[in-house]
């Protein structure tokens, strides 16, 4: 994140081109392993309501050292555990919709639905298209007439 704001300021106009790109191997690298990062995206995803760094990003998660780690087999870090086993995790917490103190309005520490945010077996994150999921952030793209 820090390398994506630097690129801005010093180089303004290759900035849209390369931002993107920067914070996306951020992401892919970084996150999970060194907790500065960590908490800078988990930051920014919870108070942009985003999920990684485009629209319907959630896909970039599947080729981060967190999404190998994350559901990697106890005993073997080179396999995965499938994806229909519970504890599998396409998406970190931060991707998900929190409930929100309705007296304060501010979100809480609750989540609306962790699993289905995460791990839900019919449209995103698992697919790129199919139902809505409420539970993850995301924007549907409206089809252009």
């Amino acid at each position: 994140l820090l390398i994506g704001l630097l690129l801005v300021l010093v180089f303004p106009y290759l900035a849209g081109d390369n931002v993107g790109a920067v914070m996306l191997k951020n992401l892919k690298d970084n996150y999970g392993t060194l907790a500065l990062v960590t908490t800078s995206w988990d930051y920014l995803q919870g108070y942009l309501l985003c999920c990684a760094v485009d629209d319907n990003g959630w896909s970039a998660w599947r080729e981060s050292k967190w999404f190998l780690d994350e559901n990697s087999v106890l005993l073997d870090d080179t396999q995965t555990i499938p994806a229909s086993n519970p504890a599998f995790r396409m998406v970190p917490k931060s991707c998900c919709y929190r409930k929100m103190n309705y007296l304060t309005r501010q979100l809480t520490d609750e989540y609306e639905n962790l699993d289905r945010c995460q791990n839900w077996q019919y449209g995103p994150p698992k697919f790129t298209s199919g139902p809505h999921n409420d539970a993850i952030y995301y924007r549907v793209k409206a089809n252009k007439a």
